[in-house]
């Protein structure tokens, strides 16, 4: 897997367009295998992944490149500039992910209760979080019943440069969470 195609072309940016636009993703409803690259994430259009896809490897914003991916994972790599950016499709591919990894997600500050806080991340088996000053939990399980396990399979935690980090998990967790 090299590079991915990079220059793809805003919605709406011109009439004539010279390049593959990113919307073009909603009119493939069959398809179950992605590898893609999307450089800028702010031409990310809503909801263009269907739920279809088995098998991805999708990398939102310039932090990322494809060397030391492991393909046989769902990955999902973001670097988004706002919490909005995560509509339907990329919070459906969240949940799915066994390679998750966060940079500079503004206006997330509680991974698990503002990305996955129905399922708690059941499939994720690695989780890179990076490069963000707003991140105070890993899990604050206040905001939700005991009877949930987080990160049931999780196997690696990588955190970088979360310069507001106060604690990994707030509270107490039931004993299947980060049970590998």
């Amino acid at each position: 897997m090299g590079n991915s195609f990079n220059q793809w072309e805003d919605e709406g940016v011109n009439l004539q367009r010279s390049n593959a636009s990113l919307s073009e993703l909603k009119h493939l409803s069959k398809l179950t295998s992605l590898d893609l690259h999307i450089p800028d994430g702010n031409i990310l259009p809503e909801n263009p992944f269907s739920d279809k896809l088995e098998r991805y490897h999708i990398l939102i914003g310039n932090a990322w490149k494809w060397y030391g991916l492991d393909e046989t994972f769902n990955t999902l790599k973001l670097k988004l500039t706002t919490r909005n950016q995560l509509d339907q499709g990329l919070k459906m591919l969240l949940k799915r992910s066994e390679d998750l990894y966060s940079d500079v997600l503004e206006g997330v500050n509680n991974i698990v209760y503002q990305l996955d806080n129905e399922g708690l991340f059941q499939q994720l088996t690695h989780l890179h979080v990076q490069n963000n000053a707003e991140i105070t939990y890993i899990i604050n399980s206040i905001h939700w019943s005991y009877t949930h396990n987080a990160f049931p399979i999780l196997e690696s935690l990588f955190l970088d440069n979360l310069v507001s980090l106060e604690s990994v998990c707030y509270s107490q967790l039931t004993a299947e969470s980060f049970w590998k």
